[in-house]
């Protein structure tokens, strides 16, 4: 299955995936674009996507423990290939020094099943999982 790093170009694509996964939930359409137009070229920001699926994964450090972690969201669409890009952010997670890659869903959606494929573990607050790297 191919994927893809996101470049300037995908931004337009990254907002009408968005906009057909989180309909009313994209409170700021305009901001998110804008968001992405400078993220996409971050280093510490990998976007991927498949034909079917995206996914943003952030690095953040931790201010009580100084962990480096790594945090997926904005991500949506076919499961399977979900799968490989949040695999595909793992292993870049572990290049970047991360410890982790966290993520966990405010939309509703059952993250339990992808969690148990990628072998995340659910964190005390059960709601967000970690796949430790």
């Amino acid at each position: 299955m191919w994927y893809k790093k996101c470049g300037i170009e995908d931004v337009p694509w990254l907002m009408e995936f968005a906009k057909r996964h989180y309909g009313d939930l994209l409170k700021n359409y305009q901001e998110t674009g804008v968001w992405l137009a400078h993220r996409v070229m971050q280093e510490d920001v990998l976007i991927l996507r498949t034909e079917r699926a995206a996914l943003v994964t952030t690095e953040m450090v931790r201010v009580f423990d100084g962990r480096l972690l790594h945090c997926a969201y904005l991500y949506a669409g076919n499961i399977w290939e979900l799968l490989t890009l949040f695999r595909a952010a793992l292993a870049w997670a572990r290049t970047r020094g991360g410890k982790a890659l966290e993520f966990g869903c405010d939309t509703g959606y059952d993250m339990a099943p992808l969690a148990k494929r990628l072998g995340a573990r659910l964190k005390t607050d059960d709601i967000y999982y970690s796949m430790e790297s």
